[in-house]
């Protein structure tokens, strides 16, 4: 599994447009069809001007014509900034549970972005914040399995459980 690397919004930008110019240099599009397409979809002329929403609808444009390697990294990245670091504001209800998700993560050295995945997974819901408490307790199990199959693992083959 790649790790995921915390990008602030200023490399997260530098990302989003280097993946637009690489999708669009895939596709051969043309300086003129490339400008045309900007102002279409977004009313701008350079991708350098846009916000994040705007980028982030050029790479779905480039997608739907057919840009395939660029925008791979593009859904790496959106994902990453959509689901960056701890949850913030947890229910007291559920702050426990929380906490022990947190520490099954830190031992197997994974971001929150897989909890996040594997709530999205498991039950639909794309916050591990927003599960209830029985959700919860199954992302705990899952969770806790992950990690001692990595270090029956990691035991079997004499290296490391990360």
């Amino acid at each position: 599994m790649a790790a995921f690397v915390r990008r602030t919004p200023d490399q997260q930008r530098r990302a989003e447009l280097s993946c637009i110019h690489m999708a669009a240099a895939e596709i051969n599009m043309a300086d003129e069809a490339y400008r045309s397409m900007l102002s279409r979809i977004t009313g701008l002329n350079s991708a350098k001007d846009m916000d994040g929403k705007q980028r982030q609808a050029v790479i779905d444009e480039l997608r739907r014509l057919g840009a395939r390697k660029a925008t791979a990294s593009a859904n790496r990245a959106h994902f990453q900034r959509k689901f960056m670091g701890k949850p913030k504001n947890v229910a007291v209800a559920i702050e426990p549970l929380m906490r022990k998700v947190g520490a099954l993560l830190a031992d197997s050295g994974l971001p929150w972005a897989y909890a996040h995945a594997m709530a999205k997974r498991m039950h639909q819901v794309d916050k591990v914040e927003w599960l209830r408490p029985e959700q919860l307790h199954k992302l705990v199990a899952a969770l806790s399995i992950a990690a001692n199959r990595a270090k029956r693992k990691a035991a079997a083959t004499g290296g490391d459980a990360a």
